[in-house]
């Protein structure tokens, strides 16, 4: 809930940090805000961790409302792979539309085909929800969301090179 105080203090973060003989230390940040907007950011990722070059694999996320008004209006889920675990000169593989309104606490779950590179290497899925800002948010920098561990690509083909000659010239 927010408090409707008639004096606009915008998004204001809260570092609530806690400490207990016998654990570890721990902290985190809040968002405070009087702000009544949407906040999409996508919850969940799930992808398999191996495949094969050129071969099609399903990518499943979570889509969530976590503001406190409703989105409405359209905008899209973006799908990359990356060969880092950073957003940034990634490889779109889809682009995948919603028209509607999501009401807080509610959200979308999609899956979407795509095809593993050709070549082999590691290789890291990126949702970012919203990736225009065609929504006005609480806040814009949660949108983006990596897979907590890479797809572990592997050659498809196995090539063998046999010969009789015992030396070559």
């Amino acid at each position: 809930n927010t408090v409707d105080d008639g004096i606009s203090d915008g998004n204001q973060f809260v570092t609530i940090t806690a400490a207990a003989s016998g654990f570890s230390d721990g902290a985190d940040q809040v968002v405070v805000t009087d702000v009544n907007l949407p906040d999409l950011v996508i919850t969940s990722l799930s992808a398999p961790t191996n495949g094969l070059t050129d071969a099609y694999f399903n990518v499943t996320y979570r889509e969530m409302n976590l503001g406190v008004t409703t989105a409405t209006g359209a905008w899209a889920q973006a799908v990359y792979l990356s060969t880092d675990p950073y957003a940034g000169n990634d490889v779109l593989l889809g682009l995948l539309d919603f028209s509607g309104s999501m009401p807080p606490g509610l959200f979308l779950e999609r899956t979407l085909q795509v095809r593993l590179p050709t070549e082999t290497g590691d290789y890291w899925l990126i949702v970012v929800s919203d990736p225009t800002n065609s929504v006005p948010e609480i806040l814009e920098n949660n949108n983006t969301r990596v897979s907590a561990q890479p797809i572990h690509v592997q050659a498809a083909y196995l090539a063998v090179a046999r010969t009789d000659v015992g030396t070559a010239l």
